[in-house]
């Protein structure tokens, strides 16, 4: 698969095209345009250089399920209807580590692909099971 990358200037533009790219596909995380290396959450300088400007890197999307849990109480207001529900990090081949939704039987060690979900008024990428 071959990388597409751009430089971006800003936090705020950075979280609308890494949104605009895991709706449409492939996924796209930010790594620092000086060293390459992956920041996720999206932070304003790199914690491992120091260096402000950063690239949208795609990846396969692909994975490992490093570690997961069941939330019984939802974290935030409008995330209450769906408790109990499942999250886990999951170590991305070729990209970050990354927080997300579950599907139902994925857990710990578990091999899955981010898809895209729609959510009112905005949408995630969840890991499925099978890369």
């Amino acid at each position: 698969m071959s990388r597409r990358s751009e430089e971006i200037a800003s936090l705020d533009t950075l979280r609308e095209r890494w949104l605009t790219a895991a709706r449409e596909g492939p996924p796209r995380f930010p790594a620092c345009a000086g060293c390459q290396a992956w920041s996720w959450p999206p932070t304003v300088v790199c914690p491992v250089c120091g260096e402000g400007r950063w690239r949208l890197v795609s990846v396969p999307g692909t994975g490992l399920v490093r570690a997961a849990t069941t939330v019984h109480r939802g974290v935030a207001p409008e995330f209450a209807d769906e408790a109990p529900y499942r999250v886990g990090a999951v170590a991305l081949d070729d990209g970050p580590l990354f927080l997300t939704r579950l599907d139902v039987g994925v857990h710990q060690g578990s091999r899955v692909r981010l898809r895209w979900r729609d959510r009112p008024g905005d949408g995630w990428l969840w890991a499925s099971a099978g890369a």
